[in-house]
């Protein structure tokens, strides 16, 4: 059961037989609180079970946090999008090689601000519409923040080699959610398709 939801029949005294019968008053209770149960919820991992001997076993069972604020212009003539500032915060336990941690973020945002401003693939007629790079956007230094600050905060995961957590595929998962709240957030619409090209966010200023 989704924590917030937990929250509310704790705080309405219902009883576990009772909570569909107050199914109503919960949904009324997460409209008016501005709650989404979608996405308020717990995740119960498996313990980690290597063998710090050996070296074998399930070593990465464990999650990495990173919080990502992109500040975006938006040209309302054009529709055009630029990422101005970026700040990437990131726990990744133990850093152990801080350059090329930072890198790996850098790259990451630079990734993620690709698939949520120009990368796309489309197709007509079961053919896709991309022949190479002349049709398939990629993001260049020209679209990168000019000023992009990558932090991290260094919660060490004892049952890690070295305290470390994973730093793969969290910067693309968070950079381009940023970018697209920050668009969101300028143009004061939803937002639920990529990319956000230009026709598209004039599609959206229209709205």
């Amino acid at each position: 059961m989704p924590l917030q939801f937990q929250v509310i029949v704790s705080e309405f005294a219902i009883h576990q037989p009772n909570v569909r019968g107050e199914i109503p008053r919960i949904a009324e209770t997460f409209w008016l609180r501005n709650l989404d149960p979608a996405v308020e919820g717990w995740s119960k991992a498996s313990r980690v079970d290597r063998d710090a001997k050996t070296g074998l076993g399930n070593a990465y069972m464990v999650y990495a946090y990173a919080t990502h604020i992109a500040k975006v212009e938006v040209d309302m003539a054009t529709g055009e999008v630029s990422v101005e500032e970026f700040v990437a915060v990131h726990d990744s336990g133990k850093i152990v090689n801080r350059e090329l941690a930072s890198g790996q973020v850098e790259v990451g945002v630079a990734q993620g601000l690709g698939y949520a401003l120009m990368e796309e693939i489309p197709e007509k007629d079961g053919k896709l519409l991309t022949s190479g790079f002349t049709t398939y956007r990629i993001p260049t230094i020209r679209d990168v923040a000019p000023q992009t600050q990558v932090g991290f905060v260094e919660a060490v995961f004892s049952y890690e080699p070295y305290g470390a957590k994973g730093l793969g595929e969290v910067p693309l998962m968070a950079s381009h959610t940023a970018v697209s709240r920050a668009v969101a957030h300028a143009l004061k619409v939803d937002v639920n398709s990529y990319p956000l090209s230009p026709d598209r966010v004039k599609g959206l200023v229209k709205r």
